[in-house]
């Protein structure tokens, strides 16, 4: 009689196979698709500031300037004394009471009110002062911010020195030979600027003009004191409406 095989009829304990292991995730390629992309993007770079460069070279620096007076602008600030009023011809008769005291008696408009500047001044300090002691008036605030700071310096520098001369001569201290020699040298330094663009040709012009239209020594003192502040006035509204 055979022999029977009957391994195959007894029990085995129930044994899992053994998960399968978690596959590690491999770093090591992570770090090299990096490496890959930081190097892809530094080349870019590279390749974008040397066509920049170039293209500026070729077009005399005009593409870096224009970058750049969009990010880097200095701010002037001037204080000016002023009187509102709700009428032009009213306006009209404010600025003609300034100019018969010396004053600016520079009249503009904003939002369909009417203003009248009496005088300027470089410091918010003196202004908030003088308006203290007038009734009805203000300090209003008058800036503008550029780029082009060897122009703008310039004009600060002319605005500055031309006002407090003028409030010495206004005191008795100052003779109208010394606003005439600031007005020479004023002349040769705005004649020598090299302006940026269009806008600025013309400042510079009508500031040449201006220098041009007053006569110290020849024009009765309160008239004098009216006409250079009047032109301080222009030149600083010109200003802001040319760097704005």
């Amino acid at each position: 009689m055979d022999e029977v095989d009957y391994s195959r009829f007894l029990y085995k304990p129930y044994s899992p196979e053994p998960p399968e292991k978690k596959k590690h995730k491999d770093f090591t390629e992570k770090k090299s698709g990096k490496k890959k992309v930081f190097t892809v993007i530094i080349v870019t770079l590279l390749c974008f500031a040397i066509l920049f460069v170039c293209v500026d070279f070729f077009s005399k620096g005009k593409i870096f300037d224009s970058i750049y007076s969009l990010i880097a602008k200095t701010q002037y600030s001037f204080y000016c004394v002023v009187r509102s009023y709700p009428t032009r011809d009213m306006a009209h008769a404010g600025a003609l009471l300034a100019e018969n005291g010396g004053g600016a008696g520079y009249l503009f408009s904003e939002n369909g009110d009417f203003f009248v500047v009496f005088n300027i001044y470089s410091d918010k300090s003196d202004a908030d002062s003088v308006s203290s002691k007038n009734l009805n008036s203000f300090v209003y605030t008058l800036s503008f911010s550029t780029s082009s700071t060897k122009l703008a310096n310039l004009i600060d520098d002319f605005i500055r020195e031309i006002n407090s001369c003028l409030n010495q001569i206004d005191s008795g201290t100052f003779s109208d030979g010394t606003l005439s020699a600031l007005k020479d040298n004023y002349l040769v330094l705005f004649s020598a600027v090299e302006p940026k663009n269009e806008k600025e040709t013309s400042l510079v012009s009508f500031i040449v003009s201006c220098l041009n239209s007053i006569s110290p020594g020849t024009t009765e003192r309160t008239s004098l004191l009216f006409q250079t502040r009047h032109m301080i006035c222009s030149v600083l509204f010109s200003s802001r409406d040319a760097f704005s």
